[in-house]
Protein backbone atom coordinates (compact mmCIF):
# COMPACT_ATOMS: atom_id res chain seq x y z
CA UNK A 1 0.00 0.00 0.00
CA UNK A 2 3.16 2.06 0.68
CA UNK A 3 4.72 1.48 -2.13
CA UNK A 4 1.85 2.56 -4.39
CA UNK A 5 1.57 5.47 -2.69
CA UNK A 6 5.04 6.38 -3.32
CA UNK A 7 5.54 5.07 -6.58
CA UNK A 8 2.50 7.78 -7.54
CA UNK A 9 4.01 10.33 -5.61
CA UNK A 10 7.27 10.15 -7.64
CA UNK A 11 5.71 10.29 -10.84
CA UNK A 12 3.93 13.03 -10.29
CA UNK A 13 7.42 14.90 -8.68
CA UNK A 14 9.01 13.44 -12.07
CA UNK A 15 6.28 15.09 -13.77
CA UNK A 16 6.06 18.19 -11.98
CA UNK A 17 10.07 18.60 -12.11
CA UNK A 18 9.39 18.73 -16.15
CA UNK A 19 6.99 20.88 -16.73
CA UNK A 20 8.46 22.72 -14.13
CA UNK A 21 6.04 23.51 -11.35
CA UNK A 22 7.90 24.17 -8.00
CA UNK A 23 4.77 24.27 -5.70
CA UNK A 24 3.77 21.03 -7.05
CA UNK A 25 7.01 19.63 -6.59
CA UNK A 26 7.10 20.83 -3.20
CA UNK A 27 3.79 19.20 -2.55
CA UNK A 28 4.51 15.71 -3.93
CA UNK A 29 7.95 15.97 -1.81
CA UNK A 30 6.03 16.64 1.11
CA UNK A 31 3.45 13.56 0.47
CA UNK A 32 6.83 11.51 0.14
CA UNK A 33 7.71 12.49 3.47
CA UNK A 34 4.46 11.69 5.12
CA UNK A 35 4.20 8.47 3.40
CA UNK A 36 7.96 7.67 4.68
CA UNK A 37 7.73 9.15 8.15
CA UNK A 38 4.60 7.11 8.47
CA UNK A 39 7.00 4.00 8.00
CA UNK A 40 9.27 5.24 10.16
CA UNK A 41 11.85 6.18 7.55
CA UNK A 42 12.73 9.09 9.43
CA UNK A 43 15.83 10.01 7.64
CA UNK A 44 14.09 9.79 3.92
CA UNK A 45 11.27 11.53 5.44
CA UNK A 46 13.39 14.53 7.07
CA UNK A 47 14.99 14.73 3.66
CA UNK A 48 11.85 15.24 1.76
CA UNK A 49 10.67 18.03 3.61
CA UNK A 50 13.76 20.03 3.97
CA UNK A 51 13.53 19.82 0.36
CA UNK A 52 10.18 20.94 -0.04
CA UNK A 53 10.80 23.93 2.87
CA UNK A 54 13.79 24.95 0.70
CA UNK A 55 10.92 25.37 -2.43
CA UNK A 56 8.87 26.98 -0.44
CA UNK A 57 11.18 29.62 0.73
CA UNK A 58 12.02 30.07 -2.98
CA UNK A 59 8.60 30.59 -3.70
CA UNK A 60 7.74 32.23 -0.41
CA UNK A 61 4.61 30.27 -0.34
CA UNK A 62 3.65 30.56 3.45
CA UNK A 63 1.42 27.72 3.25
CA UNK A 64 4.26 25.46 1.93
CA UNK A 65 6.65 26.14 4.47
CA UNK A 66 4.49 26.10 7.12
CA UNK A 67 3.17 22.37 6.34
CA UNK A 68 6.99 21.53 6.42
CA UNK A 69 8.14 23.41 9.29
CA UNK A 70 5.24 21.60 11.12
CA UNK A 71 6.31 17.80 9.82
CA UNK A 72 10.24 18.68 10.22
CA UNK A 73 8.96 19.43 14.42
CA UNK A 74 7.42 15.85 13.87
CA UNK A 75 10.09 14.30 12.86
CA UNK A 76 12.76 16.21 15.00
CA UNK A 77 10.36 14.89 18.14
CA UNK A 78 10.36 11.25 17.09
CA UNK A 79 13.61 11.04 17.12
CA UNK A 80 13.74 12.59 20.84
CA UNK A 81 15.25 16.01 19.94
CA UNK A 82 12.27 18.03 21.63
CA UNK A 83 14.21 21.88 21.44
CA UNK A 84 14.91 21.42 18.01
CA UNK A 85 10.86 19.97 17.54
CA UNK A 86 9.83 23.06 19.32
CA UNK A 87 11.83 25.48 17.47
CA UNK A 88 10.22 24.28 14.09
CA UNK A 89 6.61 24.48 15.72
CA UNK A 90 6.92 27.79 16.93
CA UNK A 91 8.33 28.95 13.42
CA UNK A 92 5.19 27.13 12.05
CA UNK A 93 3.16 28.43 14.45
CA UNK A 94 3.87 32.15 13.53
CA UNK A 95 3.44 31.30 9.64
CA UNK A 96 -0.02 29.92 10.55
CA UNK A 97 -0.71 33.17 12.59
CA UNK A 98 0.08 35.28 9.87
CA UNK A 99 -2.01 33.32 7.57
CA UNK A 100 -4.69 33.57 10.05
CA UNK A 101 -5.44 29.56 10.07
CA UNK A 102 -6.91 29.01 12.96
CA UNK A 103 -7.26 25.07 12.93
CA UNK A 104 -4.02 24.93 12.71
CA UNK A 105 -2.67 27.41 15.00
CA UNK A 106 -4.95 25.04 17.24
CA UNK A 107 -2.79 22.30 16.14
CA UNK A 108 0.45 23.74 16.57
CA UNK A 109 -0.55 24.66 20.06
CA UNK A 110 -1.68 21.31 20.31
CA UNK A 111 1.77 19.55 19.01
CA UNK A 112 4.24 22.24 21.16
CA UNK A 113 1.73 20.74 24.11
CA UNK A 114 2.75 17.64 22.90
CA UNK A 115 6.35 18.03 22.90
CA UNK A 116 5.91 19.74 26.20
CA UNK A 117 4.71 16.34 28.14
CA UNK A 118 7.41 14.72 26.86
CA UNK A 119 9.72 17.18 28.24
CA UNK A 120 7.93 17.35 31.16
CA UNK A 121 7.68 20.69 31.35
CA UNK A 122 3.74 20.41 32.42
CA UNK A 123 3.92 24.83 32.77
CA UNK A 124 4.51 25.19 29.00
CA UNK A 125 1.79 22.49 28.61
CA UNK A 126 -0.36 23.66 30.26
CA UNK A 127 -0.09 27.11 28.58
CA UNK A 128 -0.23 25.43 25.03
CA UNK A 129 -3.38 23.00 26.32
CA UNK A 130 -5.13 26.53 27.58
CA UNK A 131 -4.45 27.96 24.37
CA UNK A 132 -5.68 25.29 22.07
CA UNK A 133 -8.74 24.20 24.37
CA UNK A 134 -10.06 28.14 23.88
CA UNK A 135 -9.48 28.10 20.10
CA UNK A 136 -10.60 24.69 19.43
CA UNK A 137 -14.00 25.43 21.34
CA UNK A 138 -14.15 28.87 19.55
CA UNK A 139 -14.15 27.08 16.48
CA UNK A 140 -15.79 23.77 17.67
CA UNK A 141 -12.98 22.22 16.02
CA UNK A 142 -14.05 18.64 17.12
CA UNK A 143 -10.49 16.62 16.51
CA UNK A 144 -8.77 19.53 18.21
CA UNK A 145 -11.09 18.52 21.34
CA UNK A 146 -10.82 15.20 20.96
CA UNK A 147 -6.47 15.58 21.22
CA UNK A 148 -6.61 18.15 24.11
CA UNK A 149 -8.24 15.33 26.52
CA UNK A 150 -5.94 12.85 25.45
CA UNK A 151 -2.99 14.99 26.16
CA UNK A 152 -4.89 17.17 29.46
CA UNK A 153 -5.03 13.57 30.71
CA UNK A 154 -1.33 13.33 30.33
CA UNK A 155 -0.46 16.39 32.04
CA UNK A 156 -2.81 15.58 35.05
CA UNK A 157 -0.91 12.29 34.91
CA UNK A 158 2.15 14.20 35.14
CA UNK A 159 0.87 16.27 38.13
CA UNK A 160 0.08 13.25 39.94
CA UNK A 161 -4.22 13.73 39.74
CA UNK A 162 -4.88 10.69 38.60
CA UNK A 163 -8.58 10.79 38.96
CA UNK A 164 -8.69 13.94 36.62
CA UNK A 165 -6.11 12.06 34.01
CA UNK A 166 -8.94 9.29 34.28
CA UNK A 167 -11.90 11.30 33.57
CA UNK A 168 -10.52 13.25 30.14
CA UNK A 169 -8.93 9.60 28.88
CA UNK A 170 -12.58 8.47 29.11
CA UNK A 171 -13.71 11.42 27.44
CA UNK A 172 -11.00 11.11 24.85
CA UNK A 173 -11.92 6.93 24.33
CA UNK A 174 -15.66 8.22 23.91
CA UNK A 175 -14.82 11.27 21.45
Amino acid sequence: QFQKAEDYFLLALNYYNSVNNKAEVANELINLGVTTHQQRQLDAALQDYEKALQTGKELNDYEIKAICLNNLAQIFSDKGNYEKALAYNYDALELRELMGLDVDIADSYLSIAEIALKQKNTELAQENLDLAFTLSTKLDYYEGKMIWHKLIAELYSQKGNHLSAFENLKIYQQL
